[in-house]
């Protein structure tokens, strides 16, 4: 199995990869998952951070988009990051490090 590096070309596609960000939201001992039909799969609200984006900026949009609720930008607190290994959609025998 190869690990594919960020810009990487494969099969003369190039993956561009960005940064991401994802939300714990929680509210009376509840955690918010957000339920997308394309992947058919709970996650945490999140998504990839744009250019000129803070962080914090592109944690309440993505909130935002994702279920409505409005962020507090008081009540951010960074936790960490998680290191996310995963397989390409199509080839499934090579797998990319990312981390969150």
């Amino acid at each position: 199995m190869e690990i594919l590096e960020v810009g990487e070309k494969l099969e003369g596609k190039h993956y561009d990869f960005r940064n991401l960000c994802f939300g714990l939201v929680e509210k009376d001992g509840q955690i918010m998952m957000v339920y997308t039909h394309k992947d058919r799969n709970h996650s945490l609200p999140g998504g990839g951070i744009e250019e000129g984006e803070t962080k914090e900026e592109a944690l309440i949009r993505e909130v935002k988009e994702e279920s409505g609720l409005v962020v507090i930008p008081e009540s951010i607190k960074e936790y960490g990051s998680v290191l996310r290994i995963s397989k390409i959609r199509g080839n499934e025998n090579i797998i990319f490090e990312q981390e969150n």
